[in-house]
């Protein structure tokens, strides 16, 4: 009994914290089923640390897309359905991060997930700036607007970055040199270039553009790691 628990018992949480976050809202059934699709394949090929900072992605994410909801659904910026992820921006933001879990590099793992909340934060703390700006042109548009920048926004970005830097950090007992600065410059370098997409590429969904944000963060913090002569 006891091996069994060792051996099923990681995958085991994985289910009752998908259930604990579709019953909190945090996400919906198709979100929940793709967050355990997700954590199963990072778990089995690369363990508990890399699991833990993807759910606490997850965890922060949510409850910072909760943060002021009712003045963000006021002025028509809150995400829908309370703030309850669906498969589509669980799988846009936890698609990249995932894979370079699977690739069992802290690095890209931490450039990934740093850009994906520092985004997220931007967007939702971002949102209650009353006079942000666009960041192809400098001029005034309405908080929440594909593009827009604000110096709230910036900083929430950079709280974003530190929160999975100081958890890197926590988890790895601060044995990966330059891990900090991989997060943050990752962080900041893919929120940024998502308001870029934002704002010249009304083409692509929000999903394509958060995507192709995680995916920078993880460029950039191969190119990092490589200027650092670090393992990628």
């Amino acid at each position: 009994m006891e091996e069994y628990l060792l051996e099923y018992g990681p995958y085991i949480a994985i289910l009752v914290f998908a259930l604990i976050a579709y019953t909190a809202r945090m996400l919906d059934l198709t979100g929940s089923l793709v967050a355990i699709f997700f954590g199963s394949l990072i778990l089995y090929s690369s363990g508990v640390y890399f699991l833990l900072l993807l759910i606490s992605f997850l965890v922060i994410g949510s409850l910072f897309t909760r943060f002021k909801y009712d003045y963000k659904k006021s002025i028509g910026v809150c995400e829908p359905e309370g703030g309850r992820r669906s498969m589509g921006p669980v799988i846009a933001n936890g698609i990249i991060p995932t894979f370079m879990a699977v690739l069992g590099n802290p690095y890209l793992l931490v450039g990934a997930l740093s850009a994906a909340l520092a985004d997220t934060m931007a967007t939702e703390i971002g949102a209650l700036h009353t006079k942000p700006i666009l960041i192809t042109t400098g001029e005034k548009v309405k908080a929440g607007s594909r593009g827009a920048i604000s110096p709230l926004g910036e900083m929430a970005a950079l709280m974003g970055a530190s929160i999975i830097a100081i958890l890197s950090i926590i988890l790895t007992d601060g044995s990966h040199t330059g891990i900090v600065l991989i997060a943050l410059i990752s962080g900041l370098v893919g929120c940024n270039l998502d308001s870029l997409l934002g704002a010249s590429m009304d083409f692509l969904s929000k999903e394509e553009i958060n995507l192709l944000g995680t995916l920078t963060g993880a460029a950039v913090s191969s190119g990092m790691a490589l200027a650092l002569s670090l393992p990628v």
